[in-house]
């Protein structure tokens, strides 16, 4: 039996030690598009803070993937599936067979229309907040980020800015902070601590309109009001990642349909963590 997994997440880590527990010696095989083991994305705001070293990101031990006999190719895309076959085509060109394989690819950003032409950061991957700390790093004292979204990963990357003494404005669409998860009467008593550091500004139920570079700048209209930023951070969320399914048997609604037993339409097709979907949500 040849195991194969698709993404280092989590989920990934719980399938290895899941498999271990029932067979201890069938190859494992596990791609992950990104250049780290796998690491806790939670944490990723407090190691921009540098509140959390490079080791206490990772789930496991370097030496975990060794010692459980797995086979951890990282900085490797899958960009082809074939599930009749069983096979999986890396952008080196390689092509790796399997007889089970788990989907645990996770999401993708969400970008607002009229932003994708400007330079940006999102704030979902280890890279991600290596980008903004090298661009803090290079740009030195007096700088101000604008953050899209309120929410609980726009509210984690403005506190670890804050932390870095960049000043930080959010704007939301919501007319409160952090609006999937508290109603406006917490959110607003939560709003004004916040605003007692007086340089983080919110703006609620706005958007930020006409964005543009200019000469090393992001400027854009906020309530009518031009400003121009040092860095634009998206934090409007995630979709599930389901490009690989695309053109295969594999069902997809928003994210891979599967069942109680997280198989997909395919069996021996599994799917685990942000692009699984099961009666109609995607659960993570």
């Amino acid at each position: 039996m040849k195991y194969m997994i698709i993404g280092a997440s989590i989920a990934a880590i719980n399938a290895i030690e899941a498999i271990r527990r029932r067979d201890p010696h069938s190859p494992i095989t596990v791609i992950s598009e990104e250049t780290d083991p796998p690491y806790s994305r939670p944490l990723i705001s407090y190691w921009l803070a540098g509140v959390i070293s490079d080791a206490e990101m990772l789930y496991r031990p370097r030496d975990f993937y060794q010692k459980h006999r797995v086979n951890l190719l990282v900085g490797k895309k899958a960009v082809h599936l074939n599930p009749a076959t069983k096979t999986v085509w890396l952008d080196t060109g390689d092509a790796l067979e399997y007889d089970t394989l788990l989907l645990a690819c996770g999401g993708k950003n969400t970008v607002p229309p009229g932003l994708a032409n400007v330079p940006y950061h999102t704030f979902y991957s280890w890279r991600d907040v290596r980008e903004i700390a090298a661009k803090v790093r290079e740009k030195g004292p007096g700088q101000h980020a604008l953050v899209v979204g309120a929410g609980l990963v726009g509210m984690k990357a403005a506190e670890s800015l804050r932390l870095l003494g960049v000043e930080v404005t959010v704007v939301d669409l919501a007319d409160h902070i952090l609006s999937s998860v508290l109603p406006q009467g917490p959110s607003k008593l939560l709003e004004a601590l916040l605003c007692e550091d007086s340089k983080l500004h919110f703006y609620l139920g706005a958007t930020a309109t006409d964005v543009r570079a200019d000469s090393g700048k992001i400027t854009c209209r906020i309530m009518g009001m031009p400003m121009a930023f040092d860095h634009l951070v998206l934090a409007v969320g995630v979709r599930p990642n389901i490009d690989l399914c695309k053109g295969t048997p594999i069902e997809t609604n928003k994210g891979v349909l599967v069942d109680e037993r997280m198989q997909t339409s395919v069996p021996h097709h599994y799917a685990a963590g942000d692009l699984a979907e099961m009666r109609g949500g995607a659960w993570g």
